[in-house]
């Protein structure tokens, strides 16, 4: 999902296991949104690239699909 209103990104722990990413490798956030403020722990991404964009060494939230309505991530 692209919401180009979201400040970060955030991935789902479904995408996080296709992709062989570890959870809770990188320091819990807190995340706030519609849905409540809570802490998650973070996984660490090297790059994350959207169209012309590419974005390196990113430490981002894992968040349960119930908040992304089943996504793997924004």
């Amino acid at each position: 999902v692209v919401d180009t209103g979201a400040s970060h990104s955030a991935l789902s722990p479904a995408l996080c296991a296709r992709l062989g990413l570890l959870p809770g490798a990188g320091a819990p956030v807190r995340v706030h949104g519609v849905t409540g403020t809570e802490v998650r722990p973070t996984v660490r991404v090297a790059a994350l690239e959207v169209g012309a964009i590419r974005l390196r060494n990113l430490e981002l939230p894992v968040i349960e699909p119930r908040v992304f309505a089943d996504a793997d991530g924004i």
